[in-house]
């Protein structure tokens, strides 16, 4: 049962997909037994950008058949091989794509042991909903194996930092990684969220920009 319901929802995702695409074109198109028409058309051609996510063999592929940019939800290289292999198939010359690097969440304060009691039951909660999600063959970059917040942290997947240990972990990821912020993450108040941007644009944000003239 559970593969046919993800065959079933793959294929949904798909025909929705190729719906926008359509739309996107303001040409008339059939939808469901009716004739659709969009307008006006997006200002970015052919069409807004969209990434294609997934971990799996299939999400792969699907990306690459429906010819758009793919950014998998776990950094395996595998995928980028069934992508390019489906792409040369299908005849996409212009294959894209990104893998994960970097932890799931980052939140920036200056005292992580405080900031962390805060918002320990937002991660576990986020952290378990996600692996609840994960079917058989499938993980992402934030599939946790931790059984309390305890582990969750020392896992290192929901990072708290102070401003100096993000600047470092940006370094240390170099430019292909990413610094996930996710401030409403799990339910979290919105006033946690709030201060770690903040803290970010003040104090992290500034010793990341190149320097003039790089």
């Amino acid at each position: 049962m559970d593969a046919v319901v993800r065959t079933v929802s793959g294929e949904l995702l798909e025909g929705y997909v190729e719906g926008m695409l359509k739309a996107w074109t303001g040409e008339p198109f059939e939808w469901r037994g009716r004739t659709i028409q969009v307008t006006p058309v997006p200002k970015t051609q052919p069409h807004p950008l969209i990434f294609m996510g997934g971990s799996s063999e299939a999400a792969a592929r699907r990306a690459a058949r429906l010819q758009l940019p793919f950014f998998p939800a776990l950094g395996d290289e595998r995928l980028v091989e069934w992508y390019r292999d489906e792409a040369a198939k299908v005849g996409f010359d212009q294959p894209f794509c990104l893998l994960p690097h970097g932890p799931g969440f980052v939140h920036v304060t200056n005292d992580p042991d405080a900031a962390w009691k805060q918002i320990a039951e937002y991660a576990w909660y986020d952290a378990d909903t996600y692996r609840s999600w994960q079917g058989k063959g499938q993980s992402s970059e934030v599939t946790t194996h931790a059984s309390d917040p305890d582990e969750l942290r020392k896992e290192g997947i929901y990072r708290v930092v102070t401003p100096d240990e993000c600047v470092a972990l940006a370094e240390e990821l170099g430019p292909m990684g990413t610094i996930v912020l996710h401030p409403l993450m799990g339910g979290m108040p919105a006033e946690l969220g709030w201060s770690s941007l903040e803290l970010f644009r003040d104090e992290v944000l500034p010793r990341l920009r190149p320097a003039s003239g790089s």
